[in-house]
């Protein structure tokens, strides 16, 4: 499943787990076991993202060197700095 998907799908359960439990659904260690579970299958995703963010700063900040007339081959250095 890609990354968006599986995020969206993770933050429904826990969404949904969460309001189980306050109605006496679940234990403490059942509540613990879920959440321990969902930050273990959310951990691709938080790797997607930071990835992405990555990404978009490098672009971002690529973008903005030239805007302020940085030669491209010192944009990425200085202005990530």
């Amino acid at each position: 499943m890609e990354p968006v998907s599986l995020a969206d799908l993770i933050r429904t359960a826990k969404g949904n787990g969460g309001r189980s439990a306050k109605g006496g659904g679940y234990v403490e260690a059942d509540w613990q076991r879920f959440q321990e579970a969902a930050n273990k299958a959310y951990q691709p995703c938080r790797d997607y993202f930071e990835a992405q963010s990555l990404v978009c700063r490098r672009i971002c900040s690529g973008a903005y060197a030239v805007y302020i007339g940085l030669p491209p081959s010192r944009s990425a250095t200085t202005v990530a700095a």
